[in-house]
Parts: C-alpha cells; sequence; structure tokens
C-alpha cells in the first residue's frame, strides 16, 4: 500500500509592507475576531452609504419644494438667495459627513490591523501609509483579499488536484508547493 505525503499548509501568511513584517494567523480564533471586525467596516460603510444617498434625496426635494414654493411669489434674486442657502446647508452636512468618515475609517482601519498582526500595528500602519486612511484602506483590501484567497479551500483543493493531473501528466516532477496553494 502506497503512503501519501501531505505536508500541512501555512497557518499563517506574513505580509512585507515597506520592509516592515507584518503576519496574520489562520488559526480558526484569529480568523473569527478578524471576520468580526471587517464585518463592522463593511456593515459602517453600508449605513454611510445609505445615510449619504438619504442627504442627496432630502436636498432634492428640498429644491423642489422651494421652486414650488417660490414660483409665484418671490423675486429671482429671492430664489437664488434661497436656494444658495440650501445648497450650502447640504454641502456643510455632506462634508460633516466625509470627515466623520474619515475619522471612523482610520480608527476601524487601525483596530483591524490591531487585530490582526498584533497591539500597535494600526498606528504603525497608519505611520507606513503617511498618514493617509485612503492608502490604508487600499492596504486593508488587498490584505483582505490575499487572507480570503489563502483560506479559500475548494480553491485550494482545485489547485491541489491541477498539481497532482500535472505531476501524473509528467509535467512536472516536484511535489504541490503548499505556500500556492
Amino acid at each position: 500500500m502506497a503512503t501519501v505525503n501531505i505536508q500541512v499548509p501555512d497557518s499563517s501568511i506574513t505580509f512585507d509592507l515597506s520592509g516592515h513584517k507584518f503576519t496574520v494567523s489562520l488559526a480558526d480564533t484569529s480568523r473569527g475576531k478578524l471576520s468580526e471586525v471587517y464585518r463592522k467596516i463593511q456593515l459602517n460603510d453600508m449605513r454611510r452609504a445609505q445615510h449619504q444617498k438619504l442627504l442627496g434625496t432630502q436636498f432634492t426635494q428640498q429644491l423642489a419644494e422651494l421652486d414650488a414654493k417660490t414660483a409665484d411669489v418671490a423675486t429671482e434674486a429671492d430664489r437664488l438667495k434661497k436656494q444658495y442657502q440650501l445648497q450650502n446647508s447640504f454641502e456643510r452636512k455632506m462634508q460633516t459627513t466625509y470627515d466623520k468618515q474619515e475619522d471612523e475609517d482610520r480608527t476601524a482601519y487601525q483596530q483591524l490591523f490591531d487585530t490582526m498582526f498584533g497591539d500597535g500595528s494600526g498606528k504603525q500602519i497608519y505611520l507606513l501609509s503617511n498618514q493617509s486612511t485612503v492608502v490604508m484602506g487600499k492596504i486593508m483590501g488587498m490584505v483582505m483579499a490575499e487572507v480570503g484567497r489563502r483560506t479559500d479551500v475548494l480553491d485550494y483543493q482545485q489547485k491541489y488536484l491541477r498539481k497532482i493531473d500535472e505531476m501524473k501528466n509528467g509535467h512536472t516532477d516536484e511535489a504541490p508547493d503548499q505556500s500556492q496553494v
């Protein structure tokens, strides 16, 4: 009877960010905590998008109401003045929303990186990102995509089977590389 040798796949992923190494564990408890923090970020993104859509809808409705109220009564100058006031109010609300969003994102991304790589990692990655929340968000996206790729069991199985088929058909004489599968 033949013995099948199976190498245990990596249980962590190390990322190199500008020469700084960060390692995330793929253990169930670590992934569970990571998933919880990431879901909160996604939920906050959805809530903010809904809030911004609501503000836009309210602004459109208020403009329509203003036009209806001032169509017959106000002079063109009065109507434009009220329209500009309404527009300025809307822009201030949107700017406040964006400022709050950036603060929330920075905090959430730092918390995610602290959960993923250990306490203090979020602040360190923020500094490596030249104190840019946008850059941190991009790093988060790349890291989460790689974690997702490495934890996809079905994809892993399919790649492993392809490597075995290649070995059987003589395309390669190497065992499948577990870090790439």
